[in-house]
C-alpha cells in the first residue's frame, strides 16, 4: 500500500506546515514595530507568506486525505526499466557540471539539451535544434540582465 504511505505523509507534512505557519501568522504582528494608520506595513508581505502557506498545507492535507481514500492500485516509484533513465540523467547532470566551467553556459546547456532530448526519445530534429539554439541564449540573458547574476562564458565568449 504504497499510494496510503503516501497519503499518511501528505498528511502529516500538511499538518505540520499548517502548524508552523499559522504560528508565523499569529506571531508576525507582535515582533514587527508599525506606525498607526499605515495600509502596509512591514509585517504585511510575511503574513500574507505564512496564509499562502497555510492554504497550501490545507490543500495538501486534503489531497493526503483523498489520496488514502482512493484504492488506487500500486505503482512502483521509479517504473520498471527507470532506473536505467535516471542513471543516465544524473551522469548528463554531472558531465554537465563538469562541463560548464570550461565550455560555459550556452554551450554546455545545449549539449546538454540535446543529450535529454535524445535520451529520453525525441527524435523531431527541427524541434531539439531550436530548443538548442534558443533556450540557453534567452535564459542567459535573462540571468544577465533581470537577475544581475553573470553565467560562465568559457572558452568560446571570453
Amino acid at each position: 500500500m504504497r499510494s496510503t504511505r503516501k497519503g499518511s505523509r501528505d498528511i502529516l507534512s500538511g499538518s505540520v506546515l499548517l502548524i508552523a505557519s499559522l504560528s508565523l501568522y499569529l506571531l508576525i504582528p507582535g515582533q514587527v514595530e508599525t506606525l498607526e494608520g499605515e495600509t502596509l506595513t512591514p509585517a504585511s508581505m510575511p503574513m500574507a507568506i505564512a496564509a499562502f502557506i497555510a492554504v497550501l498545507s490545507a490543500i495538501l492535507i486534503f489531497l493526503g486525505i483523498r489520496q488514502r481514500r482512493l484504492d488506487l492500485q500500486e505503482k512502483p516509484l521509479i517504473p520498471e526499466g527507470g532506473g536505467i533513465y535516471l542513471g543516465a540523467t544524473i551522469v548528463v547532470m554531472l558531465v554537465y557540471v563538469a562541463l560548464i566551467s570550461w565550455a560555459g553556459y550556452i554551450a554546455a546547456t545545449a549539449l546538454v539539451l540535446l543529450a535529454l532530448a535524445l535520451l529520453f526519445g525525441n527524435r523531431n530534429w527541427k524541434h531539439i535544434l531550436l530548443m538548442m539554439l534558443i533556450a540557453p541564449p534567452l535564459i542567459m540573458l535573462f540571468f544577465r540582465y533581470t537577475m544581475l547574476v553573470l553565467l560562465p562564458q568559457g572558452i568560446f565568449f571570453s
